[in-house]
Parts: C-alpha cells; sequence; structure tokens
C-alpha cells in the first residue's frame, strides 16, 4: 500500500527510499510513518508552487488528500498520528481588507502527537483572496508548521508559523503566522478560531478565520 501511495502523488519512489521504508516497517515504527507521509505530501505540493496552472496545485492537494485518508486506516493501531481535511473561511482585516471581501480555501494537516497534551503539526493548503468591487482574486499558498496544547478537554490552543507562496508570477513568498483558539465537537470534527497574518517588505496581509476540519 504505502508503494501505491507514493506512486500515486508523483514523489520519487527508488529503490533507496524503498528498502528505507521497508526497514522501518519490519521494525514495527507503524506510528512513524504516518508523520513521514505528511512530511513527503507536503514535499511534493512544494514541488507543484512553479507551475502556472493552478488546477495542478488543487489536484495533488486533492490526491493528498485520498493518500492520508487510505492512510488513516491504520488508527485503530495509531492513536499517535491525526491527518485531518479543512474548509477554511476568513475575513479580511486591516490593510487587506481595503482590498479583499473573502478569504476561502481548503487545507491538509498532519498531527503527531509528541505528548498526551501537546501534537506537533504540518500543514499545507490553497486560499483563494477575492478583491473588493469587481477586482479580481489571488491565490495564496500556506506552508505552516507548529504545536497544539490542549489544554482541556474538548479545548486546544494552536500556533503555527511558516511562509506563504504567491500564485502570482514573481509574487514570491512572506513570513506567515497563525496563532488560534480550537473546539474539538467530535473524535472526527473540529473548529479553530485563528488569525493568521502575512508580512513583507512591511505590508502586512492579515484575516480572521475558521478552519472546519474532518480528522481521519
Amino acid at each position: 500500500m504505502l508503494c501505491g501511495f507514493f506512486a500515486a502523488i508523483g514523489v520519487g519512489y527508488n529503490a533507496h527510499v524503498n528498502t528505507i521504508f521497508t526497514f522501518i516497517s519490519k521494525k514495527g515504527y507503524r506510528k512513524r510513518l504516518q508523520l513521514v507521509k505528511t512530511i513527503y505530501i507536503c514535499a511534493h505540493i512544494l514541488k507543484t508552487l512553479n507551475l502556472k496552472n493552478m488546477k495542478k496545485v488543487i489536484f495533488t492537494l486533492a490526491i493528498a488528500a485520498f493518500g492520508l485518508a487510505a492512510g488513516a486506516q491504520d488508527k485503530a493501531s495509531n492513536k499517535t498520528f491525526k491527518p485531518s481535511v479543512g474548509l477554511e473561511v476568513g475575513l479580511p482585516i486591516g490593510d487587506l481588507g481595503d482590498a479583499a471581501s473573502l478569504v476561502i480555501g481548503g487545507s491538509l494537516q498532519g498531527e503527531y502527537m509528541a505528548a498526551e497534551t501537546v501534537g506537533l503539526t504540518l500543514n499545507a493548503g490553497y486560499l483563494n483572496i477575492s478583491g473588493k468591487n469587481g477586482a479580481g482574486s489571488t491565490g495564496m499558498i500556506p506552508v505552516l508548521a507548529g504545536a497544539k496544547f490542549y489544554f482541556a478537554e474538548k479545548f486546544f490552543g494552536h500556533a503555527q508559523a511558516g511562509l506563504s507562496f504567491s500564485t502570482e508570477t514573481g509574487g514570491g513568498s512572506a513570513f506567515t503566522y497563525a496563532p488560534g483558539f480550537g473546539y474539538q465537537a467530535s473524535e472526527n470534527f473540529d473548529l479553530t478560531l485563528k488569525y493568521q497574518a502575512s508580512t513583507k517588505n512591511s505590508f502586512t496581509s492579515a484575516f480572521i478565520g475558521l478552519r472546519a476540519a474532518y480528522n481521519f
């Protein structure tokens, strides 16, 4: 299944990598395999950033989501890894609020439980920013790493930081940070309210957003 997974998302899977993963599997480190899968997924997403056709990026995210879902079949024996797919909606504020009316998109996230109340996360997605008064829209691909802190039975704090890549030609990247507060409504569904901001050349693009996620 693992070999087919990497073939599906188009990541190079040579004999050397195959040997490493076979060794890990034989050693029984199944809990680590899911985290490694997520890293490979995000690495492949980064490889697509130089593509002009954003449909290819979205297709890659969709295939990656399928891979996470397929890998989640080990969850019964592996409670330390939590893959999720989320819908993200945001209200632009500050400088961005003057030019845009809505932020909407989706993201993939992998969470590895490093301790009973601490999870390490890796998140990649696509956000569409709609301009005001028919000004058109632009795209952003945030890639963020972070940590979740569970301080009550159903509540958690989530802090993330990383880079956001513009889909515009020559748009480059910007440092991005996203502190948030979440509520786990059920075993498979959670909500995160967050403030996300990207800073470049003293200009800050920020929004107040909500991520509604399904956890596999």
